[in-house]
């Protein structure tokens, strides 16, 4: 990894297209601070950006395969490649919801009342009113969907907690979302 300590650079520098590709050296998460530093002073926000995703994924390399942390900034990065991506978060919640849409008919099946399209209309309720299953409508079995209801009735707190799961997933993807349209668009 070069060393970029005491570099200048000219106001109208880019780095786009350019590929970085060391992110495992032990000095590698050094030298991409020092580039956005330097990024930073020319307000170039899209550079800055660039070298902070690679200082993340560098520091992430030297922690421990075992430390949360990693974990974590490994979720960021595929998620939002740590807030440069506007797309990424969106394809992301489309999955939870088709991944989540796919149980839920599933699990209508295996209760014997499998009514299709059901599990696509229940798993976006989840996103659109997160938490919802908790709600009065869902505790006292009134106006719900026929399978939804049996599950309630025989899965009780595992159902809910399913469906607490799916509204916990959307919502940090629609806030990864929002903070990267943020980023993409804040003016310092």
């Amino acid at each position: 990894m070069p060393n970029f300590h005491g570099c200048t650079f000219h106001s109208d520098v880019r780095f786009r297209g350019t590929e970085f590709r060391d992110t495992h050296s032990a000095g590698a998460p050094a030298a991409y601070r020092v580039l956005k530093q330097a990024m930073e002073g020319l307000r170039a926000h899209d550079e800055q950006a660039m070298f902070f995703a690679l200082q993340q994924r560098s520091q992430r390399h030297q922690l421990a395969r075992t430390d949360p942390v990693r974990w974590f900034s490994a979720l960021y990065d595929l998620t939002t490649e740590y807030g440069q991506s506007l797309g990424r978060p969106l394809v992301a919640l489309a999955m939870v919801i088709v991944g989540f849409a796919s149980l839920y008919e599933m699990l209508s099946y295996l209760a014997g009342k499998p009514v299709p399209g059901d599990g696509l209309s229940f798993a976006i309720e989840q996103i659109a009113r997160p938490f919802g299953i908790w709600s009065p409508r869902y505790l006292d079995g009134n106006g719900i969907v026929v399978w939804t209801e049996y599950l309630l009735e025989n899965g009780g707190v595992l159902f809910r907690l399913l469906a607490t799961a799916e509204s916990v997933a959307g919502l940090a993807l629609v806030a990864l979302f929002l903070l990267a349209l943020r980023r993409r668009f804040k003016l310092d």
